[in-house]
This record gives C-alpha cells, sequence and structure tokens, in this order.
C-alpha cells in the first residue's frame, strides 16, 4: 500500500497479531513505510523458526511485491516469532518472550477468526481465549513499565442485532442477541479487555465491514461484501434481502490502519473505543446495488454485451421463500455458493447506524474520512480486473520466475498456496 503523505506518531517497538491477515497485513504496512515502528515482532504460526521466516517474507512479498529496496528495508526492522493464539502463553519460544517483554512498548491485536460459521467452541477459543492471552503479555510488558499502549481491534457488529444508532461506548450483554459465533465472541473479548482498561492503557477499535483501498481499490482478501458484488458481476443476483431502511457500513482498509496507528500513539485515546465505521455515510443497499450495476454495465456496452437487470430487494419472508425452492433445485456447487451468500444475511438486513462522533473528534483533520461514493467505483473496478483474486500483483508464485533472486532476501516461499498456508492466512484475517 501507497504511505501517505501525513506522518504518523511513533509507536516505538510494536508487537502484533494478525500480521497475515487482511487487518494486521495493511497495519504492519504503515508500522513498516512510514516509520511509525522502530521494530516490529509479529507473530506468526509456524513448524519451526525456519518457517516462520519464510512466512514472514511471503507476507512482506504480499505487501510490497516487486520493490526490493522497501522489501529490504521491511525485513531488517522485523523479527517473525513463531506462536499461535490457541496456545497458553501464545506459545512463545523463551527467547523470544524475553526479547518481547525487554524492548515492545506497544501492542496491537488484529488477529481473528473471521468465519461467520465457526463452532462457538472454536471461535471462542481464537477470537476470546487469544485475547485473554494477549492481555497477559501486555500486562507483563506493563510490569516492566514499558507499556504505553494495548489496542485491541474489535468489530462494530458486536452490537449483535440491535438496531438503530450504536454509540461507541456501549456494548450488550453476553446474550447478545447475536447473529453468530464471530460477533458473540468478539463481544465477549471486547468485554473482557474494557474490564482492565482501569488497570492497563487499552484501546478498542471497531471496524465495519473493510474493503479494498480508497486511492487504488487494491485488496488481497475478496470476502464478505465481495460475494454480493461478484454475484453482481456475473449477472446471477436478481433478488437481494433487504429492508427499505437496510444501509451497508463499509470502510476502505487505508482508512483503517491508517486509524488504528493514530488511535494507537494518541495518549489521550487510552480507555476508549471507537467506532471505524462510515456512520452517517452508510450507503443505503439500494444505492449499492444500483452504483455497482451501472458501474458494470457501462464496462458491458463498451463490449457489446446485454445489460445487467436491476435487482430487486426483497423482504425477509420472500427470500426465504426463494431460498426453498432454490435449494430443492439446486446441488453441489450452485447450492454451496447459495448457503455462502446466506451468511451474509444479517448485514443485508440491518439498519444500524454506528455512531462516530468520538472517532472522527479524536482522528481530526490528521485523518479525514473518506466518503463512500469516492471509493467504490475503484473497489468494483479492482474487483474484476484482478479476477477476484487470481490475478494478483503479489501472487507468490512470481518468486520463481527469477524476479527474487537477492540472496540478503533469500527465498521468500516454497510451494506457496498450498491449502495449510492459505488456511492460515484465512484465521490470521
Amino acid at each position: 500500500m501507497a504511505a501517505a503523505t501525513r506522518k504518523l506518531p511513533s509507536l516505538g517497538t510494536v508487537f502484533l497479531t494478525g500480521a497475515t491477515g487482511f487487518v494486521g497485513g495493511a497495519v504492519l504496512s504503515r508500522l513498516l513505510l512510514e516509520g511509525a515502528a522502530e521494530r516490529v515482532f509479529a507473530l506468526v504460526r509456524a513448524r519451526d523458526a525456519e518457517h516462520a521466516e519464510r512466512r514472514g517474507r511471503e507476507v512482506l512479498f504480499k505487501l510490497f511485491g516487486e520493490d526490493r529496496d522497501r522489501l529490504r528495508s521491511a525485513a531488517q526492522r522485523m523479527r517473525w516469532v513463531r506462536g499461535e493464539l490457541g496456545r497458553e502463553g501464545l506459545g512463545l519460544e523463551a527467547t523470544d518472550r524475553d526479547a518481547i517483554l525487554g524492548s515492545v512498548d506497544t501492542v496491537i491485536h488484529a488477529a481473528a477468526s473471521t468465519r461467520f460459521d465457526l463452532p462457538e467452541p472454536e471461535a471462542r477459543a481464537i477470537n476470546f481465549e487469544g485475547a485473554r492471552r494477549v492481555l497477559e503479555l501486555a500486562r507483563q510488558i506493563a510490569r516492566g513499565g514499558r507499556l504505553r499502549r494495548l489496542a485491541h481491534v474489535s468489530t462494530a457488529y458486536v452490537a449483535g442485532r440491535r438496531s438503530g444508532r450504536i454509540h461507541e461506548h456501549e456494548l450488550p450483554g453476553p446474550e447478545g442477541p447475536f447473529s453468530n459465533t464471530y460477533e458473540k465472541t468478539k463481544a465477549a473479548a471486547e468485554r473482557l479487555l474494557r474490564s482492565h482498561m482501569g488497570e492497563l492503557p487499552i484501546t478498542v477499535l471497531r471496524p465495519s465491514i473493510i474493503v479494498g483501498d480508497s486511492r487504488t481499490g487494491r485488496t488481497y482478501n475478496f470476502n464478505v461484501l465481495y460475494y454480493p458484488i461478484k454475484l453482481l458481476h456475473r449477472g446471477l443476483l436478481l433478488w437481494c434481502p433487504g429492508r427499505r431502511n437496510t444501509v451497508l457500513d463499509i470502510v476502505p482498509i487505508d482508512y483503517v490502519s491508517e486509524a488504528i496507528c493514530r488511535l494507537a500513539a494518541d495518549p489521550e485515546a487510552a480507555g476508549g473505543t471507537f467506532h471505524l465505521c462510515a456512520g452517517d455515510d452508510a450507503i443505503p443497499l439500494r444505492s449499492f446495488v444500483d452504483r455497482i450495476r451501472d458501474y458494470y454495465n457501462e464496462q458491458r456496452t463498451q463490449t457489446g454485451h446485454d445489460p445487467l437487470p436491476r435487482v430487486a430487494i426483497i423482504g425477509r419472508w420472500r427470500w426465504r421463500l426463494i431460498l426453498w425452492r432454490a435449494r430443492r433445485r439446486l446441488a453441489g456447487r450452485a447450492r454451496e455458493q447459495l448457503e455462502a451468500f446466506n451468511l451474509y444475511l444479517p448485514y443485508l438486513l440491518t439498519e444500524k447506524i454506528f455512531d462516530t462522533t468520538e472517532a472522527r473528534r479524536r482522528l481530526g483533520d490528521a485523518l479525514p474520512y473518506p466518503p463512500i461514493a469516492s471509493y467504490l467505483r475503484k473497489v468494483a473496478e479492482y474487483a474484476v480486473t484482478r479476477e477476484w483474486g487470481r490475478r494478483v500483483s503479489w501472487d507468490p508464485s512470481l518468486v520463481h520466475s527469477g524476479l527474487f533472486r537477492d540472496e540478503e532476501l533469500g527465498t521468500i516461499v516454497e510451494g506457496a498456496g498450498d491449502e495449510g498456508e492459505q488456511a492460515a492466512v484465512e484465521r490470521d484475517a
């Protein structure tokens, strides 16, 4: 990601989780490119130290592509530490733990499982227990007198099934109700961290639905909102469940990652909870669908294809009837795609508005909010031109093309793209 023109404040030495995922990777990019971190310790799941280093180099290649100078500079300020959220003590080696306790100033916890359909015990093991273990590490750093901040990346959807305006200080009780295990376990983690705000300098950050860079559309995470966009592009979305007041709260990754860094460094943000959301700029579902369709129809006109039909926004009960009929007719991959789309149903039927008063006040002129209308077309264009992730500039297979032979960097990855590695990346989203 391109560096912003606004200089970021220093966070000192940073311990970061989730660097192999979408949000954590974007945060890592800013920390390394914009001088916000003197050094970064990044937690990564790996079989051994060599595997950890190999996965780390793949991440840097994904972030910085073919820019040798940036790759070299980034690698010199990184230490990839082997560990796992699901293990006590984060599974850290004694030498790594000692180095972290002796040098880290800021902890940024950006790792989570973002699967909506994960069984609750598994989701809790990652999202809640992982946060608890990061909290304990931060507590140990604080005992040594070093901790400036523990920044926890939550989600705006800890609000659960509530409708109306959601304020930044609000958090539902353990019973919610919640739409899925992701919301429930992220809310539990936030509840734990907020209970320790009087003891430690903790900041909670709540993004909403994150899409690609507002300037370029660039992303390597083609999930969530990209699924209905893909169906729109292919002319397969004829009906979309929604309500008259349904809005989609969308934010670009560059805004989210910079906001995380700025609020993690802001002394006044300690003890605060901040919505990194569109807020009152959230786009009505009808407008979102029409804008994406209109853009793709422009392309179809230029290539001589028939225009896409206008999508009908239908209520929950009519959608259930269509779903029932489709389930009887579809099988195999088509049935799987239908069920996958259905996971996002709660977010297409939402009538929430996330209040962003405190976040906008703290970020001020240092980080202006980019309106959705200014970048939505770029997001749609990037998704198509990169074939929904099949054609991207950071493809690790480029390593074997002879592009990277610098012994200082070494071989960035061998056998990248195997299912195990890909699953690991998704779990660190």
